[in-house]
């Protein structure tokens, strides 16, 4: 009997907030089947973070989804809300700096290994593939009173950009940190501040995060198909399809089926499409990062025919729970301390993120917004079996960077 299976893709940018890891020290996998020229070396210590980063994107993602409601699609970045907070630890001392670090599961690693760490990731996804259009942007909002220490740090490790602006105007400083969000998603995330939002707020981090490609083979064929949502409804909707079984690398047994469809040999789109019959919210539920690793470098080389619904997706999140959760506390409070990164008393106010996908035959387009708003505390195969991956029901997907496993996206389609 032929199973059916399949997954989708996302987008997402973003700006500041915190969080906290698991203990456990497995290391990524690096079977992942890729081509060697485009991979990026990572050092052991650096292997290390890789998995604890992992494991980040993953929790944060269960939380998140959790929060958003289980009948509803749900896109998050952890590679763009990572980065963000770890240019704010950069500017953090203390139980400030150890409640963020630990949230990002970097505990027991140095500061220096951490930023070495993204830097290395950024520039070598950046140039590993010219056909994939990928672009990080980092800036840091101020009106002022920002210590030089900290705007070399996050100039060289984070090519962030320094942006004065007035908060006091909060009208005009909303258009401002608009447009710049709107440039560097190309208009995907037209806003991500608002004048509320920035009542209070004296300082911003902000990271921004944009991708767009092709699937490698060009383009796929369009079609109808029936899709039955978590809620168990059945309707038609657009799909892409491969019509004829190719060799994509590939994992089929009785709980779970996994299709990676290649951007390039640097980045490919990974749906996991779980059992028939399996809750996609338990499901998620029961994820971690040491699972989906073993998932994604488990792949192997199987004659596919998929058919994979179109979708364009985008969520809107607050992040302080789910932070919370994973213990940053302290940089919420008036107790904080980020005297590296300036001379006023500041804690962070909110957290918001704003993500965006559309995948469909021709390929994928995503992007991403975070923010952290910071106020004053006193105011060759061989295998010849032909397998189907039918995507008919709720499945996750995700960007992912071939050689580290690294997530730039991650996401539930469930309607």
């Amino acid at each position: 009997m032929r199973s059916h299976y399949c997954t989708i893709g996302l987008c997402l940018l973003l700006v500041i907030t915190s969080c906290n890891n698991s203990n456990n020290d497995w290391m990524p996998s690096e079977n992942r089947l890729i081509n060697p020229n485009a991979c990026i070396e990572l050092t052991r210590a650096e292997k290390k973070i890789a998995a604890k980063d992992l494991d980040f994107g993953i929790d944060m993602f269960k939380h998140l989804a959790k929060e958003n409601g289980k009948d509803e699609n749900f896109l998050f970045s952890p590679f763009s809300a990572s980065l963000a907070y770890a240019m704010l630890s950069a500017g953090a001392e203390g139980k400030t700096r150890k409640e963020i670090v630990d949230a990002l599961g970097f505990s027991g690693f140095e500061y220096a290994d951490m930023a070495s760490y993204y830097k290395k990731l950024t520039e070598g996804m950046i140039a590993s593939d010219k056909k994939v259009e990928l672009s990080f942007a980092n800036a840091v909002w101020a009106g002022g009173n920002i210590k030089p220490d900290y705007v070399d740090e996050v100039h060289n490790n984070y090519n962030a950009e320094i942006n004065e602006v007035d908060f006091s105007k909060t009208k005009e400083s909303a258009v401002i940190i608009n447009e710049w969000t709107s440039d560097k998603t190309h208009g995907l995330i037209p806003s991500i501040v608002n004048e509320q939002s920035l009542k209070g707020t004296v300082m911003m981090i902000e990271n921004a995060l944009y991708f767009k490609s092709q699937w490698s083979e060009g383009v796929y064929f369009a079609q109808k198909m029936s899709f039955t949502n978590s809620s168990g409804k059945t309707s038609q909707c657009s799909s892409f399809t491969n019509q004829e079984p190719k060799y994509y690398y590939s994992l089929f047994d009785d709980n779970v089926s996994v299709l990676k469809i290649p951007y390039s040999p640097s980045f490919n789109m990974m749906f996991v499409l779980p059992g028939k019959g399996v809750d996609i919210n338990k499901f998620i539920s029961t994820l971690d990062g040491q699972k989906w690793d073993k998932w994604s470098a488990s792949c192997t080389s199987h004659k596919v025919c998929f058919e994979i619904p179109c979708f364009e997706d985008g969520s809107s999140m607050d992040l302080k729970s789910s932070l919370n959760d994973r213990g940053m506390k302290i940089p919420f409070t008036p107790r904080a301390d980020f005297s590296k990164m300036t001379d006023f008393a500041l804690f962070v106010t909110n957290s918001a993120q704003k993500t965006y996908i559309k995948v469909s035959e021709n390929g994928t387009e995503a992007a991403a917004a975070t923010t952290v708003g910071m106020g004053l505390t006193w105011a060759g195969p061989d295998n010849q079996q032909e397998y189907y991956f039918i995507a008919d029901r709720p499945f996750l997907y995700a960007i992912e960077e071939a050689s580290t496993g690294t997530l730039l996206f991650i996401g539930a389609h469930v309607k």
